[in-house]
Protein backbone atom coordinates (compact mmCIF):
# COMPACT_ATOMS: atom_id res chain seq x y z
CA UNK A 1 0.00 0.00 0.00
CA UNK A 2 1.62 3.41 -0.71
CA UNK A 3 1.23 5.42 2.23
CA UNK A 4 0.91 9.29 2.15
CA UNK A 5 2.26 11.63 4.96
CA UNK A 6 -1.19 13.24 5.51
CA UNK A 7 -2.87 9.54 4.99
CA UNK A 8 -0.79 8.37 7.97
CA UNK A 9 -1.20 11.61 9.65
CA UNK A 10 -5.28 11.07 9.60
CA UNK A 11 -4.67 7.55 10.40
CA UNK A 12 -3.04 8.31 13.49
CA UNK A 13 -5.64 10.97 14.18
CA UNK A 14 -8.48 8.16 14.10
CA UNK A 15 -6.48 6.28 16.97
CA UNK A 16 -6.38 9.47 18.75
CA UNK A 17 -10.55 9.39 18.96
CA UNK A 18 -10.75 5.83 19.84
CA UNK A 19 -8.28 6.78 22.71
CA UNK A 20 -10.91 9.94 23.51
CA UNK A 21 -13.40 7.61 24.00
CA UNK A 22 -11.17 5.00 25.73
CA UNK A 23 -11.42 2.53 23.55
CA UNK A 24 -11.30 -1.13 23.94
CA UNK A 25 -10.37 -3.72 21.30
CA UNK A 26 -13.90 -4.33 19.40
CA UNK A 27 -15.15 -1.10 20.90
CA UNK A 28 -17.31 0.49 17.99
CA UNK A 29 -17.28 4.41 16.63
CA UNK A 30 -20.10 5.38 14.47
CA UNK A 31 -19.24 7.89 11.77
CA UNK A 32 -21.20 10.63 14.35
CA UNK A 33 -18.37 9.94 16.92
CA UNK A 34 -15.68 10.63 14.33
CA UNK A 35 -17.41 13.59 12.77
CA UNK A 36 -17.63 15.10 16.28
CA UNK A 37 -14.38 14.55 17.17
CA UNK A 38 -12.99 15.77 14.02
CA UNK A 39 -15.08 18.72 13.94
CA UNK A 40 -13.25 19.85 17.40
CA UNK A 41 -9.71 19.48 16.12
CA UNK A 42 -10.85 20.69 12.79
CA UNK A 43 -10.30 17.36 10.50
CA UNK A 44 -12.15 18.06 7.39
CA UNK A 45 -14.70 14.83 6.42
CA UNK A 46 -12.31 13.64 3.65
CA UNK A 47 -9.57 14.01 6.09
CA UNK A 48 -11.21 11.46 8.09
CA UNK A 49 -12.14 9.18 5.32
CA UNK A 50 -8.58 9.24 4.39
CA UNK A 51 -7.32 8.03 7.75
CA UNK A 52 -9.90 5.39 8.20
CA UNK A 53 -9.08 3.78 4.66
CA UNK A 54 -5.80 4.20 6.22
CA UNK A 55 -6.55 2.53 9.44
CA UNK A 56 -8.71 -0.01 7.78
CA UNK A 57 -5.79 -1.11 5.55
CA UNK A 58 -3.16 -1.80 8.41
CA UNK A 59 -5.26 -3.46 10.10
CA UNK A 60 -6.19 -0.90 13.11
CA UNK A 61 -9.86 -0.85 12.64
CA UNK A 62 -12.54 -3.11 10.97
CA UNK A 63 -16.05 -2.22 9.51
CA UNK A 64 -19.26 -3.86 11.61
CA UNK A 65 -22.94 -3.40 11.06
CA UNK A 66 -22.94 -0.28 13.44
CA UNK A 67 -19.83 1.35 12.39
CA UNK A 68 -16.07 0.78 12.89
CA UNK A 69 -14.69 -1.48 16.04
CA UNK A 70 -11.32 -1.42 16.94
CA UNK A 71 -8.73 -4.21 16.52
CA UNK A 72 -6.68 -5.72 18.98
CA UNK A 73 -3.52 -4.53 17.26
CA UNK A 74 -5.04 -0.67 16.64
CA UNK A 75 -5.59 -1.38 20.28
CA UNK A 76 -1.63 -2.14 20.88
CA UNK A 77 -0.62 0.82 18.82
CA UNK A 78 -2.51 2.88 20.93
CA UNK A 79 -1.83 1.21 24.08
CA UNK A 80 2.10 1.75 23.29
CA UNK A 81 2.01 5.16 22.73
CA UNK A 82 0.19 5.80 25.78
CA UNK A 83 2.65 3.60 27.93
CA UNK A 84 5.79 5.70 26.15
CA UNK A 85 4.31 8.90 26.50
CA UNK A 86 2.48 8.97 29.94
CA UNK A 87 -0.61 9.64 28.88
CA UNK A 88 -3.33 9.06 26.18
CA UNK A 89 -2.35 9.75 22.34
CA UNK A 90 -2.98 13.30 20.98
CA UNK A 91 -3.57 13.72 17.49
CA UNK A 92 -0.32 12.57 14.97
CA UNK A 93 1.46 11.01 17.83
CA UNK A 94 0.85 7.32 16.76
CA UNK A 95 3.55 5.52 14.57
CA UNK A 96 1.77 2.83 12.80
CA UNK A 97 5.50 1.64 11.49
CA UNK A 98 6.73 0.51 15.21
CA UNK A 99 7.42 -2.73 16.72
Amino acid sequence: MRTTTKSLKRAKDILSIYAYFKSEPGRELAATNFLAVGRRRKISGSELQSGLNYARAVGWIEPTERGLSLTEKGFKRMKRWEADMGGPAPVGALDPHAA
